[in-house]
């Protein structure tokens, strides 16, 4: 059923250009397909919409023009910029034929985690830092998904202990980064999981309502949906709406994915001593994250991470069309929230620079100080 033609067309009835990916089917059993899927380059503008159309046709369109993009061996894919392999139980990134890391690659480990989450009372060194280092999660499945020319996929497993993560990993035409999606079944008490890189000289992040950069070693600190780390091999950046903290510690940097722990106690030991206890973060967790090299497109990553498009399916239909004028300028003016009020929109917007800006709201001209946040009516 595979080879049901299909067809995607824009507002003006013209065929674009898209990669096939997987059917969804039915019940099981059942051979009819229940989804059929492309992939495709689409220009949306700020605060607006594309009308697409997608239906059978009598033969599939032509494919999108030829690209970089492929998986050229079943533990490897590429975009031409970016190159992910599996190697060992490791995952090794290259950015233009040099490698991302001085590791042998992303390492995800295991460390012994004996505090709650409030740390211990006496600011003990090991509660903040949690150095103690267990075992290292093993790659037990690989297998390609998608090879281009828009998109390639790779699926991983991974096991630790009694949890284990599903991750897919994907690179796309000309993006200068590699997005991560995984669903991860947390089992492990007492215990947190590490996502582990190159010692960080320096590292930026979000803070609620700003931004900060921290340098030396740091422990366990708390982080907000992005990260800019000045590595040893040099800049990385990543964006994510999961991740909460990280460990730059004086031999490695280290992100947080998972804690075993347990909520409202600084005591010691709780996960061996408490049994009947249930941890903080047991279950499944559905998350995603974006790595990319280049310095400055963290935050840009973060708010496609934070702010999809959204999809609404309609059988075909005449339906009143709205114009799609509304913009905000500077780049570095974030809308924070949105509202429709009547016949205008309330916004609450913040100039996440450290310099004065005139921002342009729908052409009206607002002066924000640097990290001020404001409410406008448009």
């Amino acid at each position: 059923m595979n080879e049901v033609p299909f067809d995607i067309r824009d507002e003006h009835q013209h065929s674009l250009p898209f990669q096939p990916i997987d059917t969804e089917f039915g019940p099981e059993g059942n051979p009819i397909p229940w989804r059929k899927r492309g992939l495709l380059h689409l220009d949306i503008p700020a605060f607006g919409y594309r009308l697409l159309y997608f239906g059978m046709c009598e033969k599939m369109p032509p494919p999108p023009a030829p690209s970089a993009v492929a998986a050229p061996a079943p533990d490897r894919i590429t975009n031409g910029i970016y190159t992910v392999a599996v190697t060992g139980d490791r995952l090794t990134i290259t950015r233009n034929g040099r490698p991302v890391f001085n590791r042998d690659g992303i390492e995800f480990a295991s460390f012994r985690d004996r505090y709650g989450c409030w740390g211990a009372m006496d600011d003990a060194e090991e509660a903040w830092t949690c150095r103690e280092k267990l075992f290292s999660w093993k790659v037990t499945g690989c297998k390609i998904l998608e090879s281009g020319p828009e998109r390639a996929k790779m699926f991983v497993m991974l096991e630790g202990g009694k949890s284990l993560m599903y991750l897919q990993i994907a690179v796309s035409r000309d993006v200068d980064a590699v997005d991560f999606s995984a669903v991860l079944n947390w089992a492990d008490r007492g215990l947190r999981l590490r996502m582990m890189f190159d010692q960080a000289e320096t590292v930026t992040y979000q803070v609620p309502g700003g931004e900060t950069t921290r340098t030396g070693k740091l422990g366990d600190v708390p982080g907000g949906r992005w990260l800019e780390a000045q590595l040893t091999t040099g800049p990385m950046g990543l964006a994510s709406d999961h991740f909460s903290g990280f460990s730059a510690m004086e031999d490695y940097f280290s992100v947080i994915m998972m804690r075993g722990t347990f909520a409202a106690t600084g005591h010691l030991d709780v996960a061996d001593e408490a049994p009947e206890r249930i941890p903080c973060d047991l279950g499944e967790h559905r998350f995603q994250w974006s790595l990319t090299a280049t310095p400055g497109m963290v935050r840009e990553r973060a708010e496609q991470i934070q702010y999809p498009p959204t999809f609404v399916e309609a059988w075909k239909h005449r339906g009143q069309t709205v114009p799609c004028s509304f913009s905000i300028t500077p780049d570095c003016v974030r809308l924070l929230d949105l509202e429709r009020v009547g016949d205008h929109f309330r916004l609450t917007v913040q100039n996440e620079s450290d310099t004065p800006v005139t921002a342009q709201i729908d052409g009206a001209e607002i002066a924000l100080p640097p990290w001020q946040i404001v409410n406008v009516q448009a």
